[in-house]
């Protein structure tokens, strides 16, 4: 009797150390709750539109917030001119979403200044004018403060794939303005997550991240274009329409990319949101379908909540459209990547 209560107390120990180091192991990686799967979307989109992403079960979208062609030309009373335009649709898209209970994250994609170019390298002008970089934080101000109360926003993004390579003299660098934003931000609303791309959206930048301090509820976020070549096929010269998996990029080797994320998660304890996933439509054989869902499986393992980029946008991403190189033909059944998305869309935990 005594050696049968011995073992049964050992027994008892070492289960509840197994549960409390799983509890503290899971610790190590929040994540957003309920976790979100979707898509990004633009401003543009006709919130109609919307009835069929909730179709296919999708719980959320990313709104990519001020899109126009001259934005890198435009000076600042132009660019809040199209700012005040955005946020009109955007209260559209938001009425829609809150009546399909769908959340939604604000992410400002092109902003004040632009993008431009110098010796073949791209950068953002509010990295090199201060007037640039002032309007947007004015612009976060504006935006916070007319959303502020707004619970179908789930967060705010700060800036999607900022083009940082240094700061003029006197400018903030990338994280000291991402300090700037969220401390504002976070002074007028209280119910939204910050969201913080590093340099590029690459999950390789996040080791030059420097986390947003003092401030409540960041969560980080990283784009899924690995491997590039693969990714961007039949769109840059040189990519070569390639498959997956195949001998120089494997499941494997997609882990071992995302390893980086899950140590930046470790370390900062935040959690973590793929803000764009997406591969050319025409890869052969169905690659692409292959390559979203080996990621998707192991956003899921690690308790990521995601988009696919995008919805109703750009052709080469458009899961409506056949496979094919070099047409955009609606698919009259659902495409072998739209099956993959709606697999993991339906999940509930």
């Amino acid at each position: 009797m005594f050696r049968f209560s011995l073992l049964f107390l050992v027994t008892f120990c070492l289960t509840v150390t197994f549960f409390i180091s799983s509890a503290a192991a899971d610790s190590r990686y929040p994540s957003i709750s309920p976790r979100l799967r979707g898509m990004v979307a633009n401003s543009y989109l006709n919130p109609e539109d919307l009835s069929v992403l909730a179709s296919w079960k999708a719980n959320a979208f990313s709104v990519l917030l001020v899109t126009f062609p001259t934005a890198s030309s435009a000076n600042r009373e132009e660019y809040f001119v199209q700012l005040d335009l955005a946020m009109t649709r955007l209260d559209a898209l938001l009425v829609k979403a809150a009546a399909l209970n769908m959340r939604v994250l604000v992410n400002i994609y092109d902003p004040p200044g632009g993008f431009v170019r110098d010796e073949g390298k791209v950068f953002l002008r509010l990295f090199k004018e201060a007037w640039a970089q002032q309007a947007l934080i004015d612009a976060w101000d504006i935006i916070a403060a007319r959303y502020k109360d707004n619970q179908t926003i789930w967060g705010f993004q700060l800036l999607n794939e900022p083009a940082f390579r240094g700061a003029a003299p006197g400018l903030k660098t990338w994280n000291e303005l991402a300090q700037t934003l969220a401390e504002n931000i976070r002074r007028v609303s209280s119910i939204h997550s910050i969201v913080v791309n590093p340099p590029f959206g690459d999950p390789a930048k996040l080791k030059t991240v420097s986390p947003v301090s003092g401030v409540s509820n960041v969560v980080y976020s990283v784009n899924m274009y690995h491997p590039f070549t693969f990714s961007h096929q039949g769109l840059i010269a040189g990519y070569k329409l390639r498959s997956y998996p195949s001998k120089d990029f494997r499941k494997t080797l997609m882990e071992r990319y995302f390893n980086q994320v899950r140590k930046f998660q470790k370390r900062v304890k935040t959690p973590i949101h793929i803000h764009e996933i997406s591969a050319a439509r025409w890869a052969p054989n169905g690659s692409t379908a292959r390559w979203l869902k080996d990621a998707l499986t192991f956003f899921e393992k690690y308790k990521w909540s995601w988009n696919y980029h995008a919805f109703r946008e750009a052709g080469v991403w458009n899961v409506e459209l056949t496979n094919k190189l070099g047409e955009e033909i609606q698919a009259t059944s659902p495409t072998d990547r739209l099956k993959v998305l709606q697999s993991f869309y339906k999940k509930k935990t």
